[in-house]
């Protein structure tokens, strides 16, 4: 059943980047392979991905980076 949890997980991962558009932070504390849980993740399209408990500086930046994509996906529309 962990694997299908994960596949699930990652479905939702790529459906959200999909309908969205935007950069995707995701985050887990489970399963225990969080190396195969961030390939997983980033493979779907999350932008970055962060194991529980994560570094509150790292997250920051990571927040901080999806913005700023954000903001010049915004600007290259206005023409």
């Amino acid at each position: 059943w962990e694997d299908d949890f994960t596949d699930r997980a990652s479905e939702f991962v790529a459906q959200l980047k999909h309908t969205c558009k935007t950069p995707i932070i995701a985050s887990a504390g489970w399963p225990r392979d969080h190396a195969l849980w961030t390939q997983k993740a980033t493979r779907a399209g999350a932008s970055y991905f962060f194991s529980l408990p994560f570094p509150v500086p790292e997250f920051v930046e990571a927040v901080k980076n999806c913005l700023s994509e954000e903001k010049e996906k915004r600007s290259d529309k206005i023409v």
